[in-house]
């Protein structure tokens, strides 16, 4: 991953908020389609493979919208929310 890849593509997230802000403000998915998911694959996550990343993930003590894997175990977990949307 190089930074001027990543710098330019959080530019680009930040274009699509402006644009998109509607629909991000009323839908979870599309935040995720439109803005997790893009900045996964630039920092590297195959958000199509399994092995690396498992959507909708559940575990013992709760769910996540993502986990992303290493060696087979999670170490990172993702929870998207619709913009405007109170984290707790």
């Amino acid at each position: 991953m190089a930074l001027e890849g990543l710098l330019g593509l959080i530019e680009e997230l930040r274009g699509r908020i402006g644009h998109h802000s509607a629909v991000l403000r009323q839908n979870e998915m599309a935040t995720r389609y439109i803005l997790i998911d893009p900045l996964l694959r630039e920092l590297g996550w195959d958000t199509a493979d399994p092995k690396q990343v498992i959507p909708e993930y559940r575990s013992g003590s709760g769910s996540a919208d993502y986990a992303l894997l290493k060696d087979g175990k999670p170490i990172v977990v993702v929870e998207a929310k619709k913009i405007g949307s109170i984290v707790k």
